[in-house]
């Protein structure tokens, strides 16, 4: 592995342990919907100027497909990222974490499917283990809040792993060289879309407080993370052999992110719970073979 390439594996896997744990310690500020739009507009702003600096093909942006399909992936990218925001808040980071980082098990199933690319007997058992490890993870006892957190936790992962697929198919149909006109287009789209609902929001009469010091510190971070994450990855995942980028990202982000909510918020999670985690993340590997 070059030195480059271990760097960035270590960014990556910091902008995701960062987005987990300040995604719970902004202190209330995402418990209101236009809070969470405004902190959504940021990050899509903050994604339109890196994408706009690394440049790109524009005469993309009149291709009636191309548009449609970058307004698919900034819808759910603004679900993935809502969703999980949600979840967190009040879900346990390191349950949240792990479900959200299955997301990829939906890409896996579809290149079996669309591209017909093999679905081998290691990559099958870590699937069922993974959905296994999720059910572990969701066990919780009775409480509504903690089982609506855990919907949210899955919505947020649903999301992502069909951003997955539209990630999968714009590399087949307009070549992965034209990444950086994509992920604009998604992002603007996005910027639009969470701006539409603040205003329909704030027409219905809700109005976010005014954030803190520590807030915005926290809306800062989580859009840093969730935009240079999201170019690093894709980098990553055509450089770096799955065996390796997966379980590095993926389960590194669970385990160091269920560490450090554990000293930072006092989270604890039940010995069914861990067992799940440890398992979730022994699926990554299989399924990364």
């Amino acid at each position: 592995m070059q030195i480059l390439h271990l760097l960035l594996l270590v960014l990556s896997l910091a902008c995701g342990i960062t987005k987990n744990v300040v995604s719970k310690a902004a202190d209330g500020y995402y418990s209101r919907l236009d809070s969470l739009m405004t902190s959504n507009m940021f990050t899509a702003c903050l994604a339109l100027i890196v994408y706009f600096a690394s440049g790109f093909e524009p005469s993309l942006l009149v291709n009636p497909l191309f548009l449609l399909m970058a307004l698919c992936y900034g819808l759910l990218t603004l679900g993935s990222t809502s969703f999980y925001i949600v979840a967190v808040k009040d879900g346990a980071v390191s349950v949240c974490a792990l479900i959200y980082a299955s997301c990829f098990i939906i890409p896996t199933v579809f290149s079996a499917f669309y591209d017909g690319e093999p679905l081998h007997l290691p990559k099958a058992v870590g699937i069922v283990l993974m959905l296994v490890s999720i059910l572990a993870v969701s066990f919780k006892k009775d409480g509504t809040g903690e089982k609506k957190q855990i919907v949210f936790a899955v919505l947020a992962m649903l999301c992502a792993g069909c951003v997955g697929i539209m990630q999968k198919t714009f590399g087949n149909v307009f070549g992965a060289e034209n990444i950086n006109g994509y992920l604009f287009a998604s992002f603007f789209f996005m910027l639009v879309s969470s701006f539409i609902i603040k205003a329909a929001i704030s027409k219905g009469g809700e109005k976010g407080a005014k954030p803190s010091r520590k807030q915005l510190v926290c809306i800062l971070l989580l859009a840093i993370s969730l935009v240079f994450a999201n170019k690093i990855n894709i980098f990553l995942a055509g450089a770096l052999p799955g065996i390796i980028f997966f379980p590095v990202i993926n389960g590194g982000t669970v385990m160091c992110s269920a560490v450090i909510s554990g000293i930072a918020f006092g989270e604890k999670i039940s010995r069914l719970a861990f067992a799940g985690i440890v398992l979730g993340i022994s699926a990554m590997v299989l399924i990364a073979m």
